[in-house]
């Protein structure tokens, strides 16, 4: 179908390309970076290994492709905007309490504050809010987020797609998930970004095959226990 100087083509997936779109990119605003996930899957392999220790070697392949499309693509698309070719540039990744200041400000001061405030559909606000250690902010997303919605069951979460709906339901398990722990450069962090007066009974798998059960009531751990042992130099509670 022709739209003045656009031809937009669209397949069963309902994705769609314009004649003023950059070759290559959907026009769809949902999908059009989505080829931008292969680096969250190579992540995910890593991770797998991370926690499990099992062989991933069937899936190096994968990982030295997707950043090798991500270096080329990148380097294409920068030559073509700006004439220039600069070095890889991956995503960063904010890896969590005890990082640099400087990563609470790009969300604060670069980030709207009505976007920081949503917690609908597959935002991630939620999780970015638990890595920085803003307790009350999290507090309020996740509680927007998870509750129980319109639907017969309870925990049908929804959302702008379909109900329930698992985007939000995703994001919100990860988010609570970083509130309760945080796993980074080696330690084990406990309630980085959980509210005082919430009580909490969990059981959560930490890199190394660790698993880490903690109940705690009234603000104060009643019982804890890591399987195998941690080294109490890696681990921490609280912020």
């Amino acid at each position: 179908m022709k739209v003045g100087r656009s031809v937009e083509i669209t397949i069963f997936s309902g994705i769609c390309w314009s004649a003023d779109y950059e070759v290559g990119v959907s026009n769809n605003p949902s999908i059009g970076r989505l080829f931008g996930s292969q680096l969250e899957n190579a992540w995910m392999m890593l991770q797998y290994y991370q926690f499990s220790g099992n062989d991933i070697t069937d899936y190096l392949p994968f990982i030295e492709q997707a950043v090798i499309f991500y270096d080329e693509n990148f380097r294409i698309r920068e030559k073509a905007r700006s004439g220039n070719v600069s070095a890889l540039s991956l995503p960063t990744v904010w890896a969590g309490i005890g990082q640099s200041i400087s990563e609470k400000n790009t969300l604060l001061i670069a980030t709207p504050k009505a976007y920081i405030e949503r917690s609908g559909g597959w935002s991630q606000n939620v999780i970015h809010c638990a890595r920085l250690g803003m307790t009350e902010t999290a507090k309020k997303l996740i509680v927007d987020k998870i509750e129980d919605g319109p639907f017969r069951f309870p925990a049908f979460f929804p959302g702008g797609d379909y109900g329930p709906d698992h985007n939000v339901g995703g994001s919100g398990m990860i988010g609570l998930q970083e509130m309760l722990m945080q796993t980074h450069g080696g330690k084990i962090r406990l309630f980085p970004a959980w509210p005082q007066e919430w009580d909490v009974d969990f059981k959560l798998h930490a890199p190394g095959r660790t698993i880490v059960e903690v109940k705690r009531e009234q603000g104060r751990i009643v019982t804890m226990k890591t399987s195998p042992r941690v080294d109490p130099t890696n681990l921490i509670i609280g912020q």
